[in-house]
C-alpha cells in the first residue's frame, strides 16, 4: 500500500510502505502527524485535500474481489464467486471504454470509438492496482479508480502514454515561447513596412497556431489525469494543472487514470491508537459475531457454552502475549465475562488488572498509566484480530511515557507486530524504533511551509556503516556532521574539542583520506535525508584562505551568477592543482565546487588546520619517544631524506617513516592517549569549537 497526499501543508507527499514497520522521522513541526492524520482520514473515508490510499490488489485476493463486485455491478451485471479472469477483464474493458468515452473526459471526451487508444484499454483490463480517494464528510465515501502501475516498464502502452506526455508538453511550451515572442514583437509597433492587410493575416496565423496548441494538449494520457482533478479541485488554468501532475507523474508510484465506482465502504481497516473507542464494547461485539445463534440459546440457560469459555480465555491469552512484547513489566490483563443475565445492566465483557493480595482490587484499563492504557488497547485490538482483517495500524510517538530500556523492548515488540496481519506505522523520535534494522524510514522536512518526504532507499545499514551513522543520527539528533580524513583525527578533534561538539550537537563522520571529501556532496543520505551541516576539517589547508575564496564563491552564487562563482573557485583553487603536498586545497576545492553545482551550499562549511598532519598538534614525547626532537626537526629530517627514501616501504608517508625510523606508536589507542595527556587545548582547535557553535546555531530548514 502506498500514499499520495496534497492535504494541508503537505506538498504532493508521496511514498509506499514496506513489509515491516514504516517509520516517519523528522524534526518537531517537520508535518509527521499532518501525514498520519491524512492517512487515518483517508482510511476513514473523509476528505481531506486531494488524498490517494494507492492499493495492489492482487488476483484472488478479497480487495480485487470486492473492486470487481462493484464494476460488475456497475455494469449492471453479477459476478460469481468462479468468475474467471476473461470475464474480470471484459468487466474492467468495459468500465475503462465508458469512461473514455462518456463523460470520464471533462476536457475534450472521445465521441469516436476508433479514438479510443485499444493497446492502452488492453493493458489497463490486466491492472490490478487502484486508487481508493475519500469524498466523504459526514459519513465514510470512497471513489475507486483504475491506475497506472508504478512500474510501467512491465506495460508498453502506459509507459509510451507517460513519454508522450513529457514530449507534449515540452513541444507546447516551446511553441508557446515562440508564439508570446512573435506576439510581443507584433504588438511592439515596429511593423516594418506591412500592410494592415499582412499585419491582420500574421494575427489570424498565429491564433490558428494558438488553436492547434490547444489541440496538441489533449494528450492520450493528459486529458484523463486532468479529469482526476476536475473531480477534486477546481483548477480551470491547464497551467495549474500541470503543475500538480508533472510531481505525480514524477514520484513513480502508481496514476489513478479511470473512475470505476464510487462506495461506502472499502477491505481497508484502520486500527488507531487515537481512537478511543470501547474496549470492552469491541470484545463483546466480537463474541456476538463468533458465536451468533448459540449467543441466544446460552442467554436462555444463563451459562456459557465450553466453547465460548474456550474462546474467553485463549482471547486472555493472547492480549497479554501482545501486550506483554509490547510494555516491559506489563500488568496481566483480565477479560471478565459478566452473568449472561446482567449483560443489559453491566455489559457482556470487562477488561481489567486486578491489584491485591487476592485480586480484588479491579482497575479497568482507563484507569491504568498513560503508558499501560494506551498499549493495553492496542494489545486487545490486536488479539481480537489475530485474522489480519486490520490493514493499518497507526501510532503517533510509540515512545511516549517510556524509559530507554522500554523503548527498547517496544521497538522489538512494533517488529513482531507486523507478522500478525498488519501494515503497522509510526511516527518516532525514537532512536531504538529507528535503528530497527526492519524498519522503512521515511524522512520529513518543511520548507517554505510545505512538508515533503524522503522515503530511505533500501541501501540499508551498509551503506548507512559506511558513513558512520545510525538510521537515528538522521532525525535532527546531531546538527552538524564533521567529515575529517581519519580515525586519528576523529580521536583528537573528540579529545580537544569534546565539549563544543556536545553543546553544538556535532556528529564526527571520518571519510577515510581526504581524496574521497569531493564524494560526500553526492550522498543521499547526508543531503536528502538530513538537514544537518557540513563542516569538512584538512589537514595542511590554510582556514583563512579557502574561507575567503568560498564566501566570494557564495556571494556570487547568491546574486544569481551561478557560472561566475563556479568559475572563480576554480581560479582560486586550481592555482594549487599539481603542487606538491598541496593536495588537500585541490580536494576541498573540488567539494566546494561539486556543492555549488548540486546547490547545497548554504550547509557547506570548509575548515583547515595549518599542520600537516594532526599528530603534530600531540605531545612528541608520548607518540616518539626515542626520538628526542621536536615536530618540527622530525618533518625537517624527513624532507630532507625524501628523495632518497624507498617508496615501496611507504617511507614517503610521515608516519610510516616515523614508526621505521624511531619505532613510533602512532595506533589508535596511543594517539587517544596522547590527545587526553593535553593541558591546553590549541588555538587552532578552540576556533574550530567556536566557529562550530557558530554554525549550529543558525536557522535551518525543518
Amino acid at each position: 500500500m502506498g500514499m499520495r497526499s496534497s492535504a494541508g501543508p503537505l506538498a504532493n507527499v508521496a511514498f509506499t510502505f514496506g513489509p515491516d514497520v514504516t517509520c516517519f522521522y523528522g524534526q518537531n513541526g517537520a508535518g509527521k502527524t499532518w501525514i498520519l492524520n491524512s492517512l487515518r482520514h483517508a482510511m476513514r473515508g473523509h476528505s481531506i485535500g486531494i488524498t490517494q490510499l494507492l492499493c495492489e490488489f492482487e488476483h484472488g485476493s478479497i480487495g480485487y474481489g470486492w473492486a470487481l463486485d462493484h464494476v460488475a455491478r456497475t455494469a449492471r451485471d453479477f459476478r460469481s464467486s468462479d468468475a474467471t479472469r476473461d470475464r474480470d477483464r471484459a468487466w474492467l474493458r468495459e468500465a475503462i471504454e465508458a469512461w473514455f468515452d462518456r463523460g470520464g473526459r471533462y476536457l475534450k471526451p472521445y465521441y469516436d470509438e476508433d479514438d479510443i487508444p485499444s493497446d492502452l484499454v488492453d493493458e489497463l483490463s490486466t491492472v490490478t492496482t487502484f486508487a481508493l480517494i475519500p469524498t466523504g464528510n459526514l459519513e465514510p465515501e470512497w471513489d475507486v479508480w483504475l491506475c497506472i502501475p508504478g512500474d510501467v516498464a512491465r506495460f508498453p502502452a502506459c509507459a509510451r502514454a507517460v513519454a508522450n506526455y513529457f514530449r507534449v508538453v515540452e513541444e507546447v511550451a516551446r511553441a508557446e515561447d515562440r508564439d508570446l515572442q512573435e506576439s510581443r514583437d507584433l504588438e511592439s509597433g515596429d511593423h516594418g513596412d506591412l500592410t494592415d492587410e499582412q499585419y491582420e493575416a500574421i494575427e489570424e496565423e498565429l491564433e490558428q497556431r494558438f488553436e492547434e496548441l490547444i489541440q496538441l494538449s489533449w494528450s492520450p494520457l493528459y486529458e484523463p489525469l486532468a479529469a482526476l482533478l476536475w473531480e477534486y479541485a477546481y483548477l480551470p488554468d491547464p497551467g495549474t494543472a500541470q503543475n500538480w501532475l508533472d510531481p505525480m507523474l514524477a514520484d513513480n508510484l502508481p496514476i489513478p487514470i479511470v473512475k470505476l465506482f464510487a462506495s461506502r465502504e472499502i477491505p481497508l481497516v484502520l486500527e488507531d491508537d487515537d481512537d478511543d473507542a470501547d474496549i470492552d464494547a469491541a470484545t463483546a461485539e466480537a463474541f456476538a459475531a463468533v458465536f451468533g445463534k448459540k449467543l441466544q440459546a446460552a442467554v436462555g440457560s444463563l451459562a456459557l457454552t465450553k466453547s465460548m469459555k474456550r474462546w474467553t480465555l485463549q482471547l486472555n491469552d493472547d492480549a497479554n502475549d501482545v501486550y506483554a512484547s509490547l510494555l516491559q513489566d506489563a500488568p496481566r490483563l483480565q477479560l471478565e465475562v459478566r452473568p449472561l443475565g446482567r449483560w443489559a445492566v453491566e455489559g457482556a465483557m470487562h477488561w481489567h488488572v486486578a491489584y491485591g493480595a487476592y485480586g480484588l482490587r479491579k482497575v479497568p484499563i482507563a484507569g491504568l498509566s498513560r503508558a499501560e492504557t494506551r498499549w493495553a488497547r492496542i494489545a486487545v485490538r490486536r488479539a481480537l484480530d489475530l485474522t489480519g482483517v486490520s490493514t493499518a495500524l497507526i501510532i503517533d510517538e510509540p515512545e511516549a511515557a517510556l524509559h530507554r530500556a522500554a523503548e527498547r523492548h517496544m521497538a522489538r515488540g512494533l517488529d513482531g507486530l507486523t507478522t500478525l496481519g498488519p501494515q503497522v506505522v509510526v511516527a518516532t523520535h525514537s532512536p531504538e524504533v529507528l535503528n530497527a534494522q526492519t524498519t522503512g524510514l521515511i524522512h520529513v522536512s518543511k520548507k517554505d511551509g510545505r512538508t515533503s518526504v524522503g522515503q530511505m532507499p533500501a541501501l540499508g545499514p551498509e551503506t548507512l556503516e559506511k558513513l558512520g551513522l545510525s538510521p537515528s543520527d538522521l532525525l535532527g539528533l546531531y546538527r552538524i556532521f564533521l567529515l575529517v580524513e581519519g580515525e586519528h583525527d576523529k580521536d583528537v578533534i573528540q579529545a580537544l574539542c569534546g565539549d563544543f561538539l556536545e553543546a553544538a550537537r556535532v556528529k564526527i563522520i571520518p571519510v577515510r583520506g581526504a581524496s574521497h571529501l569531493p564524494r560526500t556532496v553526492e550522498s543521499h543520505v547526508l543531503f536528502d535525508l538530513s538537514d544537518a551541516h557540513l563542516v569538512a576539517v584538512l589537514d595542511n589547508v590554510r582556514t583563512e584562505e579557502i574561507t575567503a575564496a568560498w564566501m566570494e564563491a557564495q556571494t556570487r552564487y547568491l546574486s544569481g551568477d551561478g557560472e561566475s562563482a563556479i568559475e572563480y573557485l576554480n581560479g582560486e583553487f586550481n592555482k594549487y592543482k599539481g603542487k606538491k603536498g598541496k593536495e588537500e586545497y585541490e580536494w576541498i576545492g573540488t567539494w566546494l565546487n561539486r556543492a555549488l553545482q548540486k546547490g547545497v551550499a548554504a550547509r557547506i562549511n570548509p575548515w583547515g588546520l595549518k599542520a600537516r598532519d594532526i599528530i603534530e598538534y600531540l605531545p612528541v614525547e608520548v607518540l616518539v619517544p626515542k626520538a628526542g626532537k621536536s615536530w618540527d626537526e622530525l618533518r625537517h629530517e624527513h624532507d630532507t631524506a625524501l628523495p632518497s627514501l624507498d617508496k615501496t616501504k611507504r617511507l614517503h608517508e610521515f608516519k610510516v617513516w616515523l614508526t621505521y625510523t624511531y619505532g613510533a606508536d602512532t595506533s589508535v589507542s596511543n594517539v587517544r592517549r596522547a590527545a587526553t595527556s593535553m593541558t591546553e587545548i590549541p588555538a587552532e582547535f578552540k576556533k574550530l569549537g567556536y566557529r562550530l557553535r557558530e554554525i549550529s546555531s543558525r536557522p535551518r530548514d525543518r
